[in-house]
């Protein structure tokens, strides 16, 4: 890789991943164990990050909180692309009152801001991770579906004049064109830095 942003992140996102996969070998002490005697201490040899007011470690609860992060941040991920994208997807290859319906219900939801959408959605469902998951997810699907709607919006209509009028042939147009050329859009709409920058940067 060329690029050393992109190197930076990809050993960020090993060593997180290493930490969760190997989080009870790593660990100094029981994560949930209290120690009255022992709360609020400050770090130590023992206890890197010190404990919290109950006694527990706070670095062995850090290590084990890693699951849990990394479980909500690439669910939410996950499960906000593929409803954005098959929403982006109807939206774009229908059009017409399709497109104006689904549009609206993403302007609604891009009218509040994501961080207190997002609390407000985890407070209706109550506490939990897999809530938590959810309201992230809910939250930033509509990014997605504009993405994927905006890429296909105008190639359905020419798609359509070649005449695909069985439900068989319109499927195959959306996997084989629509689908692959709206993930690749998606994919490339990420923030990273192109390598164009990065080479005209060291010049």
């Amino acid at each position: 890789m060329r690029n050393p942003l992109v190197l930076a992140g990809l050993v960020l996102v090993v060593f997180f991943l290493a930490v969760a996969i190997f989080a009870n070998q790593l660990v100094p002490s029981d994560p949930i164990a209290m120690l009255p005697a022992q709360a609020l201490d400050g770090p130590s040899l023992a206890r890197p990050f010190g404990s919290d007011r109950f006694g527990r470690d706070v670095l062995s609860r850090t290590i084990y909180g890693t699951r849990i992060s990394l479980f909500i941040g690439v669910g939410s991920i996950v499960i906000a692309s593929l409803v954005g994208t098959l929403v982006g997807l109807v939206a774009g290859y229908f059009g017409g009152v399709v497109d104006n319906v689904l549009g609206r219900i993403m302007d609604v939801f891009f009218t509040f801001p994501s961080l207190i959408l997002a609390i407000a959605i985890s407070v209706a469902l109550g506490l939990g991770t897999q809530n938590a998951l959810l309201a992230i997810a809910v939250t930033y699907w509509p990014a997605f579906a504009r993405v994927v709607r905006g890429h296909d919006r105008r190639a359905p209509q020419g798609l359509r004049r070649g005449g695909p009028r069985r439900r068989r042939e319109r499927r195959a147009v959306i996997r084989s064109h629509l689908l692959r050329t709206s993930s690749r859009r998606s994919s490339s709409s990420l923030p990273l830095p192109s390598r164009r920058r990065s080479s005209s940067s060291r010049r």
